[in-house]
């Protein structure tokens, strides 16, 4: 076998191994799309979420995040309690959890409302943490996407409240 045959063989390897990673990637982006939005006239209704035995009314915003994840801790803000103070009458700021939180951690004594719903992720088409979905008064959800910024959550709250004046 010639130099030339083995190059040739091993560049047939390397084009069946690209063939293969990027079947893996284009099923993970399909799966990915399940949970986005289809267009902006299927909004999702917001599932019903259930807090002290009782369910939460909109508008609301709830943060999704989890014990386990450590950028959760150093994404939520430390305001999450002055966000909640300051909230119009009827909104409500949430934390949405499939476990609760030490007692001592900083979210935890933030004050927020915590609802421990680990079904709650799929429900609302939630693909990772933390991420954040904004719910209108009329039960729908306006907004849904990565939690990568503090302010992502004051413009929310804003944008709601900007929305129910109209």
């Amino acid at each position: 076998m010639s130099v030339t045959d083995v190059a040739l063989l091993l560049a047939w390897v390397a084009i069946l191994v690209m063939g293969l990673a990027l079947g893996g990637v284009v099923g993970q982006l399909r799966a990915l799309q399940a949970y986005l939005p289809r267009g902006i006239n299927e909004r999702l209704v917001a599932p019903a979420l259930a807090f002290n035995g009782g369910s939460v009314k909109p508008p609301y915003v709830a943060l999704f995040a989890s014990p386990a994840c450590d950028v959760c801790h150093s994404l939520l803000p430390a305001k999450i309690g002055d966000l909640q103070a300051s909230a119009p009458p009827g909104f409500s700021l949430l934390l949405v959890s499939d476990a609760p939180y030490e007692p001592e951690s900083e979210i935890a004594r933030s004050g927020i409302q915590t609802v421990l719903d680990p079904e709650a992720r799929n429900a609302f088409r939630v693909p990772g943490v933390p991420w954040v979905v904004a719910v209108d008064d009329e039960g729908q959800v306006v907004e849904s996407r990565a939690l990568t910024r503090n302010v992502a959550i004051e413009d929310l709250v804003n944008g709601i409240v900007k929305a129910e004046a109209r």
